[in-house]
């Protein structure tokens, strides 16, 4: 989502029906799962938010793991920060815990060109 100012945000998961519905109707679709109390989340959220203004075509949502405790569950999810990658439905990119934003990059990068540069 792009604010007035111009800057990329991310919407908020409200239920994980509404991410599965993103995964299924997105060729890209990165979700970013934090909690407001993990410092390390919030230091990366806007470097990668950045990072994905180089691909307006991802499907981009961020949710907070204490208010959709399930999430957790549905996606395996054991330690924040957590950055899913799907690509026509399926998993293909997972990091936690330490992420490299270059090693994401270069994974979104490579999906992105196969699927919209071609």
């Amino acid at each position: 989502m792009v604010t007035k100012e111009g800057e990329l945000t991310m919407n908020k998961l409200i239920n994980i029906d509404e991410m599965k519905c993103l995964v299924s109707d997105n060729k890209i679709t990165l979700l970013y799962i934090s909690s407001e109390r993990c410092e390390v989340c919030k230091v990366i959220l806007p470097r990668l938010v950045e990072m994905l203004e180089s691909y307006p075509l991802v499907a981009v949502m961020r949710a907070d793991i204490e208010e959709l405790p399930l999430l957790s569950g549905e996606y395996s999810v054991f330690t924040i920060p957590c950055v899913l990658v799907f690509v026509e439905g399926k998993e293909v990119f997972r990091e936690a815990r330490y992420i490299s934003l270059e090693q994401l990059n270069e994974q979104v990068d490579r999906y992105y060109t196969m699927l919209y540069k071609e």
